[in-house]
């Protein structure tokens, strides 16, 4: 099988070490890199941490990809402290990271799912900040995404204040956004909107294709235990648990954050996660 994951790490020397995996349509590195930045940036004298980036677009059998990938890190693990955890549909990588360093003998203290829903459950909610392009509805977080994925070097795009910028659109403004920020590359707006259409549609596809990842997932005779943040959301509605509770039983436990799933991970608002990462290693 040909390798698409990557794994980027950061100060080796300690004891204590994190697995942060991408959300499953995390294309590029430096898409990954921005979105985990204000955590490392947090905890790079505190923890040795790995980025773990792959993507469904990029391979057709994602399982045996993040096999590959964790079992490669199973003897630098070894003997460590570790915690896995994820973002969005990363969450779900976390968790199938777990069962397959167990498998190789590896101790894991930790699962930590920051705003992951159960891939089921997801066909049924919506996120927080949505959008609309013709009817088409996506959470606005896949607009960073594809300004990445278009040019990954332009600094503005690896900002916290492209996020920011994104969650503030209102739905006639993202087609103008999109394109002013994209014509110095020379494509016409009906082609950046076209790309950026195609781009959505394989995001979304992501969600629906992420469940068979918890095909065969037995986790619940490990003896590690499972947190889960969950971002402030509009819709009250919504499972505490996102979805997780069926599977998972007393071994989950929940922990509420104040921001919206698309602003958990930025600099100013991430204080609470290392707050709770560092309960955990030390704990």
């Amino acid at each position: 099988m040909n390798q698409h994951y990557k794994i980027m790490r950061y100060d080796l020397r300690s004891q204590y070490c994190i697995l942060w995996f991408s959300p499953l349509n995390a294309l590029t590195e430096e898409y990954v890199k921005t979105l985990y930045n204000p955590l490392l940036s947090s905890l790079k004298s505190y923890v040795t941490c790995y980025l773990v980036q792959m993507s469904l677009f990029e391979t057709e059998d994602i399982q045996a990809e993040i096999k590959a990938a964790v079992e490669s890190l199973a003897e630098e693990l070894a003997g460590k402290k570790i915690l896995l955890s994820g973002w969005c549909s990363g969450g779900v990588l976390a968790l199938k990271g777990a069962e397959i360093l167990e498998n190789c003998g590896i101790t894991i203290k930790q699962i930590l799912m920051l705003d992951t829903f159960e891939p089921e459950y997801i066909m049924h909610v919506q996120k927080d900040k949505r959008l609309s392009l013709d009817g088409l509805l996506f959470p606005a977080y896949y607009i960073h995404s594809f300004l990445l994925q278009m040019d990954c070097q332009q600094p503005y795009f690896k900002s916290n204040q492209c996020l920011r910028d994104i969650h503030e659109l209102r739905d006639e403004e993202v087609k103008d956004y999109v394109y002013d920020h994209l014509k110095y590359l020379g494509f016409s707006k009906e082609m950046v909107i076209r790309f950026l259409f195609r781009n959505i549609e394989l995001n979304l596809n992501v969600d629906i294709e992420s469940t068979g990842l918890l095909n065969n997932i037995s986790l619940k005779k490990s003896r590690c235990g499972v947190m889960l943040i969950k971002a402030e959301r509009e819709d009250r509605d919504t499972d505490d648990y996102l979805g997780w509770k069926n599977l998972l039983g007393e071994q989950i436990s929940l922990r509420q954050s104040a921001y919206t799933h698309d602003t958990m991970l930025l600099e100013e608002n991430v204080a609470g996660i290392v707050q709770v990462v560092e309960e955990i290693l030390e704990g």
